[in-house]
């Protein structure tokens, strides 16, 4: 009996210790968060459609970059529902400042949805609008400041079959993006569209890091050879015109995150 005793205890006691190790560090929420709704990649993958995706990261900024907003998402109907419950602060510490993180891809078909997020007695709600073209969202809570904001309330998803046209050049080669653009006209039969100059884009509004970040432009083409034909444009232009001067670069990037760069066509064959 004793014998039993003592083992149920030791028992109990390992049970204790095993829980106690695999409890999170986790600490409560500081400050706000900012949310979005968008279209991106899973794990950056080339040649998928894009998916829709929810993330969050805190307004706080810690001294670990790879904090992470422990969160419980779950989706009732027309209802999604993202319940915080803090920070994880993992074991190992990446040493670079950074937000707190939290993401997840959604399954949504086109129309409305209430998006709550809820910490503790607080709750913001938001009115998710999914159409074919945008992602809206909309505050219904009357929470106006509260603990959730977006990031930005309309986001313009990648209309299908479409790509952009990113040039970033020289004072001195500024020509090229016309001259360029001309020539990738001329040889593909392309519908160029716009997007309106709020919200927010998957694709870049201009590049980043040259003299002159020409405006991007957006077409739209009919089949998945007319994307490969405005690459092969590409890699004429860069043999023929372009070459690789410093602080030039062409960039053709598709619905698909597929894309066509200037600098990684020296020297390639037609």
């Amino acid at each position: 009996m004793k014998a039993s005793k003592a083992c149920c205890l030791f028992l109990s006691a390992a049970f204790i210790l095993l829980a106690a190790c695999a409890q999170k560090n986790v600490s409560a929420r500081e400050g706000r968060f900012f949310f979005a709704v968008s279209e991106a990649y899973p794990g950056g993958k080339e040649g998928i459609e894009p998916s829709l995706f929810l993330s969050m990261e805190t307004e706080k900024i810690y001294p670990c970059c790879n904090y992470s907003i422990e969160t419980f998402f779950q989706r009732l109907g027309s209802l999604l529902s993202v319940d915080i419950q803090g920070i994880y602060q993992p074991d190992i510490c990446l040493t670079a400042l950074g937000p707190a993180f939290w993401g997840d891809c959604l399954e949504l078909e086109k129309g409305v949805y209430s998006l709550e997020f809820l910490d503790g007695f607080h709750k913001n709600v938001f009115e998710l609008m999914v159409a074919q073209d945008s992602l809206t969202v909309a505050d219904v809570s009357g929470a106006g400041g509260g603990f959730a904001l977006p990031k930005y309330t309309v986001f313009w998803r990648y209309p299908r079959n479409s790509f952009a046209v990113l040039c970033g050049t020289t004072d001195e080669t500024a020509w090229i993006y016309e001259d360029f653009l001309s020539k990738l006209r001329a040889a593909v039969e392309l519908q160029e569209i716009e997007f309106p100059a709020y919200g927010e884009l998957g694709y870049p509004r201009a590049p980043d890091g040259h003299h002159v970040n020409h405006p991007a432009k957006y077409f739209i083409y009919r089949n998945e050879s007319d994307f490969q034909a405005a690459g092969d444009v590409l890699r004429a232009y860069v043999r023929d015109v372009m070459g690789q001067p410093m602080g030039v670069s062409i960039w053709l990037r598709n619905w698909k995150n597929e894309s066509f760069r200037s600098w990684q066509m020296a020297g390639t064959p037609d």
